[in-house]
Parts: C-alpha cells; structure tokens; sequence
C-alpha cells in the first residue's frame, strides 16, 4: 500500500518518478526540474520564523534537490499565496513583510547564480511559498544504487530537530541575529562541516554555541553544497557513484524512500552516523528532518563521506533495517505531513 503520502502522488500520476527532480531534455541538453512549497502552520510559524529565515529555508529545501540530483540552478518560478489583512490578521504589515522577504529571495538568488523568470500571486487564507527551480543536470543522479553498494553521508545530523525542540520549549529568543549566527559563509557552502574541534571551549560557550547552530538549522536549514558538488566533481574521473538523494526528512524516512527507489534491502548502522558535538543519541539524530545532507550509493568509499549503512538484494519487497548496538531497532520519522 505504501505510506498515505505515496497513495496520493500515485493517484495523482501513476506513471511519476518517486524522486525528487524530474529529469527533461532541452534540444539535446538535460535539465532537472525541482519544486518545493512551504504552508505557514505546517512549514513555519510567524513567531519562530522573520521574512528572511522564510527565504532561505524556500530556496535551501529546493537547492537542496537540485544539488543532490546533480545540477546547477539557473533559473526559478515562485509563486506567493498572501493573507488579506482584514481576515484577522492585521498584525501583520503584509507589504513590509514580502519586502523583507523579496529583497532575502534576491539575495540568495544572485549568490547562487540563479534567476527568477515569473511565478504567481493570490491571496489565501495563510502565507504559502512554492518555488520550482531549474538547471543543467551536469552529472544527473537519481535514488539508485547496485546491490553490495555503501550508504554515504555528507555531514553530521540531529541540529534540526535539537532547534526544532528548543523553540517548541523556550520560543524564539528575543533580539536572535541569525544573520550574525549563521554568517555569511553558510549561505555560500563555504564553512566546514567538521565539527570536531567545538569541544575545546568552555561548557557556557558550548551550550550557547550549539544552540546558535541549531537555530540556524532548523530556522535556516542550508543545503552542503561542497559536498554535492564534490560528487560530481568525482564522477567527472569516473568515480562509481551510482545515486544521491538529499536528507530532508529524516534518516529514518529517507533511507526508506531510497531502498524503495533503487528496489533493494538496505541496512543502516545508526551507530555510525556523524553527531555534532552536544547530540549523543543516534535514535534522537536520525529522526531530524531538513538537515540538507547528502545520501549516496557508491561501490567504493567516498572520500570525505562516512559508510553508513549498505545495500542488498531484496528477498521479496525492499525492507530498511536500522542497527542500534547491533540489533534491530525500529525507525520513527519526527513529522510526517499524512498521517494514516
């Protein structure tokens, strides 16, 4: 039957591809084509969230597939559904806020090589943000894999949700700057994804680092550029990197979809994913959604990349077991949109 989620794409079009960017040809050229919408309530709340964390987390979920799939953006459509003020929202000054959020959009867009041609306005009953994003498809890759293939991940997991709990908690702090938090080099992918050396400062600057980078996470979630294009820049020498995918919903989640894509068994060790210091529980980490990593399946070890779990031939249908300490433990995704 497959989850609620699936029932629905499917009965939608039967005939749709279960990844994340479709895959065109444009007068010998192929392009991919991404999209990703954003509903106030389900995807941000206006008293966590500013106009400026709205556009990055919009253009950082659909980046994010367009990288895993091997592309570069070039171009975007963005549609805007809009409140009227009179329907009970009057506290917000719906100009100033697209404003913010428009003059955040185009920012990012031109750091990112990207233009936006058109896109729709209408009003609704709460904010949504759709945009659909496209490029060249330099090296495409979908989720695939060959049984006896490694599961890689790009970078360390769980500051989302860590974000996430902290502002279910406290809420958002008062005066938060998440343009001096995150700074600059995140936006372009520039900044290092080691974490190791965050443990030599003292327990007070840990605690209000590590919940800095978690607010960033989650308000922010940014996708690891480096590491996507250090794929291609792997296979453009041939390297056997069979398929990618970007971790936006969770290992738990993810690693499911993946298996039931390339058609195989997969086993994940959670023991061997990358923690950011101050996150000791895999369970917990696996279980955080938009932390904008990369999955990949390769015959060979990826450098830079961390083995996590490999792939196998199905005994009947594609079935994911996830390893605790070396036994069996049962996956939970954090949120799901449908709920059977």
């Amino acid at each position: 039957m497959g989850s609620m989620e699936q029932r629905i794409i499917k009965a939608l079009n039967p005939d749709l591809s279960a990844d994340d960017c479709a895959l065109v040809e444009h007068g010998g050229q192929p392009y991919l084509y991404t999209t990703d919408g954003m509903a106030e309530g389900s995807h941000f709340r206006l008293d966590w969230s500013t106009p400026e964390d709205i556009a990055h987390k919009l253009i950082g979920i659909n980046l994010s597939d367009l990288m895993a799939g091997g592309g570069e953006p070039e171009f975007c459509l963005l549609n805007v559904g809009i409140p009227d003020p009179s329907q009970g929202r009057e506290d917000i000054q719906i100009e100033e806020f697209i404003e913010r959020f428009g003059e955040r959009l185009r920012m990012l867009l031109k750091e990112n090589g990207c233009q936006l041609v058109g896109g729709d306005t209408f009003r609704s009953a709460q904010f949504l943000f759709s945009l659909t994003l496209s490029g060249p498809a330099l090296y495409p890759r979908m989720r695939r894999a060959a049984a006896g293939d490694g599961l890689y991940i790009s970078g360390s997991v769980g500051l989302s949700r860590l974000g996430y709990d902290m502002l279910s908690s406290e809420g958002r702090p008062d005066r938060m700057d998440l343009d001096q938090l995150c700074q600059a080099k995140e936006r372009s992918g520039d900044a290092s994804r080691n974490e190791e050396n965050q443990g030599q400062a003292t327990a007070a600057a840990a605690g209000g680092e590590l919940s800095g980078r978690a607010f960033c996470k989650h308000l922010r979630p940014w996708p690891n550029l480096q590491a996507a294009r250090s794929l291609n820049g792997l296979q453009t020498h041939h390297f056997p990197v069979h398929g990618s995918m970007d971790l936006s919903d969770g290992i738990f989640s993810d690693c499911q979809r993946f298996a039931e894509s390339c058609g195989l068994d997969l086993k994940v060790d959670l023991d061997s994913l990358p923690l950011p210091s101050g996150i000791k529980d895999p369970l917990y980490a696996a279980s955080s959604g938009e932390e904008l990593e990369f999955l990949a399946s390769s015959a060979e070890p990826i450098p830079g990349w961390i083995r996590i779990g490999s792939f196998q031939q199905p005994h009947s249908t594609p079935t994911v077991e996830f390893l605790r300490n070396g036994k069996s433990v049962q996956g939970k995704a954090y949120y799901e949109h449908f709920q059977d």
